[in-house]
């Protein structure tokens, strides 16, 4: 099995985009970080909006500082990824590791229990490999074989993602996958 990268950081999921987020990008976290104070004030005050309804609060700022982070993000898988591969990225018999580090809310003893088992809470797997793989490809319909893990990782170790590579491995669940398949239907 052979290392294609190591991207340091906490893996962030691919979020739930619209075309109605779009316009967050105009102005900057200060101007969003205004208005949503405006819309508070508002909100508090019982004004009305142009359309005669009730001003809500806003959360723009909180929701670009995301987006914004995770471009950062994708950018760096991108980055990182394109140099240790020298720009040949494969899009077959992957394995994404994500390792995260538990809550800190968790007791010493449910954290001994969870350390390098599987990570069964938010967020899920197909949002964290629709951010690597939209980073990764511009044509990520090419991607296919692809295992994926999400792990808890002691804390002395870092949290991020790591991308391996190996042929062997998914030619032998295929393998496996396509005998018992052939098995259900023959005679």
């Amino acid at each position: 099995m052979k290392v294609v990268s190591f991207i340091e950081g906490r893996p962030k999921p691919q979020p739930r985009i619209t075309q109605r987020t779009k316009f967050l990008f105009t102005h900057t976290v200060e101007y969003w970080e205004k208005v949503d104070a405006d819309n508070l004030k508002k909100s508090e005050l019982c004004m009305l909006n142009r359309k005669g309804n009730p001003v809500k609060p806003t959360r723009y700022a909180y929701r670009l500082q995301r987006l914004t982070a995770i471009n950062d993000y994708r950018a760096k898988v991108y980055s990182e990824v394109n140099k240790a591969t020298n720009g040949d990225i494969p899009y077959q018999n992957l394995f994404f590791f994500f390792f995260f580090h538990s809550p800190k809310s968790w007791s010493k003893k449910k954290y001994k229990q969870w350390v390098w088992k599987l990570h069964e809470m938010k967020p899920d797997y197909t949002n964290l490999i629709k951010g690597v793989e939209d980073a990764l490809y511009e044509d990520d319909g090419k991607c296919n074989a692809v295992a994926n893990y999400k792990m808890y990782v002691p804390h002395e170790y870092p949290e991020g993602l790591l991308i391996m590579h190996d042929e062997e491995i998914h030619r032998f669940v295929i393998d496996a996958a396509i005998s018992e398949f052939s098995s259900l239907f023959s005679s």
